[in-house]
């Protein structure tokens, strides 16, 4: 896009639809029929494929999770002194906690809070340390619609769950004895305010978003202001790069091990079905996630994908030589991304 005026014109960078507009309009003017009458065809221009890269703010959004499961566990500070006073012990150095119901009856509701929590951290690059995560466009439908499913997961358990709890309280006084207060058990009302499932979303702050404070403080103030701010977004995005590299340095790792026929203890290696399919993963991560063209981090997936093209973990199992040849591209690449994820390499050569 271009903006122009009568004393200076100004040509901003391309973006790809640019690129790929303009060159639907050449080759219009260039099809048979197109010139008049007499007149040549003159070959297409070429095309300035000068393409803009997107900034984090334009790429990418912050992703929030928050998921509450109460614990439905308390002190029991009577039954703690009588601990401590048994057994001649100073008070406080004994601790006894109950369980208010037995813990297999939130089992679902924990499996499906630890499944979403996991799959948000798989998706997502912690951004500082404020409990959000950097999530590429390129993904943001994917993840939105697989925390919706879990969303209605968990709140199908938590109603099945609450359907319960008079019974469960119930069934607690049998199994808790002395130790059962009617008092630890809140009703069912209250009780259902302390379970959430909660996505959120907000923007990455844009370049120069500083500018926009408005107020009244002195110039010298707002610049280092400024400056403080340009320096926090810097650090936030050499972070992000570096959390992609250490993402990809466990699985990477742990194959490397898996590849030796025995482990250090000298027993025989086993295979996991999910150890190509793990690495494979991250290498996708990796190309979602490199929004600053890093050439260093697309030519290491590169390298990697095409170490692992055709590789299987069946493969791996039964062919000797397939694991040390793949072991040997593996650790190439692991030297590498241990560098840039300023990790210290441990690997068994």
């Amino acid at each position: 896009m271009y903006e122009t005026n009568q004393t200076n014109q100004t040509a901003q960078p391309k973006t790809i639809f640019d690129i790929i507009a303009e060159g639907e309009r050449e080759t219009q003017q260039t099809q048979p029929g197109q010139n008049s009458p007499g007149k040549p065809t003159q070959p297409p221009k070429p095309l300035n494929t000068q393409i803009t890269v997107p900034t984090l703010h334009e790429a990418a959004v912050l992703a929030s999770l928050s998921i509450s499961v109460p614990t439905l566990s308390k002190l029991d500070r009577s039954a703690s002194d009588e601990v401590t006073s048994s057994k001649r012990a100073d008070r406080g150095t004994a601790r006894v906690n109950k369980s208010l119901v037995n813990k297999q009856h939130l089992k679902e509701l924990t499996q499906i809070r630890d499944a979403a929590r996991n799959f948000h951290y798989a998706q997502t690059v912690p951004w500082g340390d404020l409990g959000l995560g950097l999530l590429t466009n390129e993904r943001l439908i994917d993840y939105k619609n697989t925390l919706t499913q879990y969303e209605t997961e968990f709140w199908q358990a938590v109603n099945d769950f609450l359907d319960k709890w008079d019974s469960l309280v119930l069934q607690a006084q049998l199994e808790l004895g002395d130790l059962y207060d009617p008092n630890d058990y809140p009703s069912r009302d209250r009780l259902a305010g302390k379970f959430k499932f909660r996505v959120s979303f907000e923007p990455v702050p844009a370049p120069g978003a500083v500018d926009d404070i408005r107020t009244n403080l002195p110039d010298t103030v707002r610049r280092e202001m400024k400056r403080q701010y340009e320096e926090l977004m810097e650090e936030r995005s050499r972070d992000v790069a570096k959390r992609i590299w250490e993402k990809l340095y466990t699985p990477l790792k742990n194959m490397s091990d898996r590849l030796d026929d025995q482990d250090p203890d000298g027993k025989p290696n086993r295979f996991k079905s999910t150890l190509v399919d793990n690495v494979l993963e991250i290498v996708e991560l990796m190309k979602a996630f490199n929004l600053t063209n890093d050439p260093e981090m697309d030519r290491v997936r590169r390298e990697l994908r095409n170490a692992l093209t055709g590789v299987t973990t069946d493969g791996l199992k039964a062919n000797a030589g397939l694991r040390r040849e793949t072991k040997q591209k593996v650790d190439k690449v692991v030297s590498t991304v241990a560098q840039a994820a300023q990790i210290e390499n441990t690997l068994s050569w």
